[in-house]
């Protein structure tokens, strides 16, 4: 097929001159005259240079006989300029028949689609538009972090239902497996770094990934090259005594980077004001416990952050410009280690789990002042030693619809209510798990992408990880009323399983929520 391009300006033209056409909002133009379009839907993906082949075979419905049909495609998905004669976007004719078979090779991005079926009787049009996302396989998908067989750290990716896993990322992409046994892993969106090509600051979708050796790397989402080490992370680099934990994006315009020493801050790309290293923000200790949770700040809602600090021993709590602390109330956490740390909507509350140095656990209810990030820590629950909660290893809080802590014990999933603060007496059914393989890993994660939300990527899942031998498990389960009920996938993968995260091409940072990794 001959490859020919048009520009918007000209479409306009004909648009004007077609006076029937209707906009119905969602720029989804159909039931023109007497020609119809249906069977196209308002979202697609595909991955780029890998020969996927996007395939799209519209119904159209007419009396007309002689019928001409075109497949246009540009870069963004912004329709504003269709009405602007001043621009000009260029578009590409990519298909002249009325089904469409294009072998994606573009950059990746965010494309707009359009369909034009014309009557070549008397030019009557019905046009009807969809979007594009077009990435790597590695932009997107639910990243595996293991530990290898001689105990140093490697990634694993499921970036396609019914596709094996890409093992060994890292040494796939040309990268080495970092030294040391895996600590956290996660995605942290719009994070600036330096073009060394072009010396400018640019921005990126990465993964960070931690060892117990201190070793830190950022990765570039779309490629797997590294953008910051323990060298360039901060300014000045890392003292070779500051252990770094993990790092997120909190809802706002800052990254952070929570380390033993304290948290360091850097502004990310979300309004298009990058910087390229993190700077120390506050505290002075920290852990791999954080948690993400919302506070009232004149009527509204504003998302704050807690770290337990464990070289203090204390829960500290942060704002996404700096840092604020601590305990109020009297309860003491001196002498103890952290556990769980998590947040529910379900009664806007947060917990911590601690456990002192006789085995004496405690769960600490948390309220958060939203005027002065001070935590008020409501109620100190003493756990009965003979309580399974009391014996447990494994944790993971309901972020959204019930107010219930998860752990396991005896290789069963169980629940404790922070409503009447009880255990349930019975474990949950878990579909697909075998009685052989043991349960590993526990989170309970969310994704909320305004982006992604036509495309039915967004998910709410109770993550459950199992190991047998050299062999890891990955089962994730929606949620009903807290229980978790129907298995929607099931991931596998040769490795020592430590932690799963998701990451989205399509995060904004500014206004998008999701879980922290370790929650």
């Amino acid at each position: 097929m001959k490859m020919k391009k048009i520009y918007a300006l000209a479409l306009l033209v004909l648009m004007v001159m077609a006076s029937c056409f209707k906009d119905d909002g969602n720029y989804s133009y159909n039931e023109i005259g007497d020609i119809t379009i249906s069977n196209i839907e308002t979202a697609y993906s595909a991955y780029s240079y890998m020969g996927d082949v996007l395939e799209i075979s519209p119904v159209v419905e007419t009396d007309y006989a002689n019928m001409k049909y075109e497949w246009y495609i540009w870069e963004g998905t912004e329709l504003g300029f269709i009405t602007d004669e001043s621009e000009e976007q260029e578009m590409t004719l990519i298909g002249e028949e009325k089904d469409l078979s294009y072998e994606v090779n573009l950059a990746p991005g965010d494309y707009t689609l359009l369909f034009r079926a014309t009557s070549e009787d008397n030019g009557y049009a019905s046009i009807q538009t969809l979007t594009l996302e077009v990435s790597t396989q590695f932009a997107r998908g639910f990243y595996i972090l293991k530990e290898t067989a001689d105990g140093n750290t490697e990634l694993d990716l499921h970036y396609q239902d019914g596709v094996p896993v890409i093992e060994n990322m890292l040494e796939a992409t040309g990268q080495a497996a970092l030294v040391g046994a895996p600590l956290a892993m996660g995605p942290v969106y719009s994070q600036g770094y330096i073009d060394t090509e072009s010396n400018t600051v640019e921005t990126c979708n990465a993964i960070f990934v931690t060892t117990d050796a201190g070793q830190l790397e950022f990765y570039n989402s779309e490629d797997m090259t590294v953008i910051h080490d323990n060298a360039d992370v901060a300014y000045g680099g890392l003292a070779s005594d500051v252990i770094p934990y993990m790092a997120y994006t909190l809802d706002g315009m800052y990254n952070h980077l929570v380390t033993s020493k304290g948290l360091y801050t850097v502004m990310n790309g979300a309004m298009g004001m990058p910087s390229s290293a993190y700077a120390y923000s506050g505290g002075e200790g920290g852990s791999l416990l954080a948690t993400a949770c919302w506070a009232s700040l004149y009527g509204m809602s504003v998302a704050v952050g807690l770290i337990w600090d464990e070289q203090n021993q204390c829960i500290n709590c942060w704002d996404s410009y700096g840092f604020f602390s601590s305990n109020e109330n009297g309860f003491s956490t001196a002498g103890m280690s952290g556990l769980m740390c998590g947040y529910t909507k379900s009664n806007s509350k947060a917990y911590l789990l601690c456990e002192n140095g006789s085995g004496e656990r405690y769960l600490y209810e948390i309220g958060v002042n939203g005027m002065t990030y001070q935590l008020d820590i409501e109620k100190q629950i003493d756990l009965s030693d003979a309580s399974r909660l009391s014996q447990s290893e494994l944790f993971a809080l309901n972020a959204e619809d019930a107010a219930y802590l998860y752990f396991v014990s005896d290789n069963k999933l169980y629940a404790y209510s922070l409503a009447n603060y009880s255990e349930l007496e019975s474990p949950f059914t878990l579909d697909g798990i075998a009685s052989d393989e043991e349960i590993v890993y526990l989170s309970y994660q969310t994704v909320n992408c305004l982006a992604d939300a036509e495309a039915g990527t967004n998910f709410k899942h109770l993550i459950v990880g199992t190991q047998k031998d050299d062999t890891y498990h990955v089962y994730m389960y929606n949620v009903a009323g807290g229980e978790p009920q129907t298995l929607v996938r099931t991931i596998s993968g040769i490795g020592k399983l430590k932690s799963v995260a998701y990451i989205t091409p399509r995060f904004d940072a500014y206004t998008d929520t999701a879980s922290l990794p370790n929650s």
